[in-house]
């Protein structure tokens, strides 16, 4: 008797396991073979275009002030080179890099902040668009903003 339940336990647990995979896998296609309508699909392309162009508008302003930034830390640096001693030259320095790691932080948190609110409004957006089902969209890659 315990043979056969070892037996048992051996060759059907495999079977049960094999059959969970298959409706998986098959819940998988259903969702992949799941049809969307062109109004979703314009739907969701509005809300990508809205959500890109936020990012790239943050990503812009970013950059234009980071130059602006470093044009002033430049500046800055040179001018501080002017003074006749040695602490003048020490504290003006000093008070560029301040000025500067104040407004590169700064700079970093308003980006931060847009691509937050642009991600925010997407997913708001998406909603809006009835998506039916399982079917999911773009945000396997959200982190990938986050490099920027």
């Amino acid at each position: 008797m315990g043979l056969s339940l070892a037996l048992f336990a051996v060759l059907a647990v495999p079977a049960f396991a094999q059959n969970d995979n298959n409706r998986e896998n098959h819940g998988d296609k259903a969702v992949a073979n799941q049809v969307i309508s062109a109004e979703v699909g314009a739907c969701v392309g509005t809300a990508l275009e809205t959500r890109d162009a936020s990012i790239i508008t943050a990503f812009t302003t970013y950059s234009t002030n980071v130059k602006a930034a470093l044009e002033a830390r430049k500046v800055a640096l040179k001018q501080a080179w002017t003074k006749t001693t040695q602490q003048e030259v020490k504290q003006a320095t000093k008070d560029a890099w301040a000025a500067y790691k104040k407004a590169f932080k700064q700079e970093r948190k308003n980006l931060k902040i847009a691509k937050k609110a642009a991600w925010q409004t997407f997913n708001g957006g998406k909603t809006l668009c009835k998506l039916s089902g399982n079917v999911k969209i773009d945000n396997e890659s959200a982190g990938t903003d986050s490099q920027l």
